[in-house]
């Protein structure tokens, strides 16, 4: 039996959402590496945003760099995975989440893959972003990590406006 149009609708968006996102980071990481090769940085907006590049073994900001190299792989790639995957399949199986929250939720997938994939096929993350003024800066980062932010901050405004109503 075909699932409604609504539904169908509903998921094929989240399936864009979720390759659109993936294939950005990818595509902004290939030219980070390629711009950025020589070891130089760029800036833009007066050196609010400056790029270098940098390979990170570590999740977030670095964390868990210096772990043994099975223990980086178990955590990183094999729990990230399993994680990643039972995301996906509640993302398409729960039809009574707010789009706003599901959408959230495909980008921190989306963000997830995006990571995932470096690491599988490079063993690093590419980062390369950081934005700031003056002395007050974020760690390096990429689109990856921007998709996870924005989709947390969307889901749970989405889990907020749903309480209130």
């Amino acid at each position: 039996m075909r699932a409604p149009a609504g539904q169908r609708w509903r998921s094929s968006l989240l399936a864009l959402t979720l390759a659109f996102t993936i294939g950005c980071d990818q595509m902004s990481k290939g030219i980070a590496a390629r711009r950025l090769a020589d070891g130089g940085a760029a800036e833009a907006l007066g050196g609010a945003i400056r790029f270098q590049l940098a390979d990170n073994r570590g999740a977030f900001l670095g964390m868990g760099d210096r772990l043994p190299e099975g223990a980086r792989v178990g955590l990183l790639v094999v729990l990230v995975g399993v994680g990643l995957g039972a995301g996906a399949a509640f993302l398409f199986r729960d039809r009574r989440r707010r789009l706003a929250a599901a959408l959230g939720l495909a980008l921190v997938l989306g963000g997830g893959i995006g990571n995932l994939v470096d690491r599988v096929v490079r063993g690093t993350v590419t980062d390369f972003a950081v934005i700031g003024i003056g002395p007050l800066r974020t760690g390096v980062f990429n689109g990856a990590d921007a998709a996870i932010v924005a989709g947390a901050v969307l889901a749970a405004g989405a889990s907020v406006r749903a309480r209130r109503e």
